[in-house]
């Protein structure tokens, strides 16, 4: 039997709401680097990150991946 084995890492959080952003540029830079650990850790583009709850607020990207 395999096991998985949980990586935990902890990073700043941020406090700046996310609701006004329409591109990546405009995230906090906390939740930029968030992005960028998830695309890095599974060697994967994040190309979709949900802004808010509204369908206008939906972050379409083309990482330089």
């Amino acid at each position: 039997v395999q096991r998985a084995e949980p990586v935990v890492i902890y990073l700043p959080g941020w406090r700046k709401p996310t609701s006004g952003a329409r591109n990546f540029a405009q995230l906090p830079p906390a939740a930029r680097r968030y992005i960028r650990l998830i695309e890095t850790r599974l060697s994967l583009p994040v190309s979709m990150i949900s802004a808010g709850r509204d369908r206008r607020q939906l972050i379409i990207r083309r990482p330089a991946f």
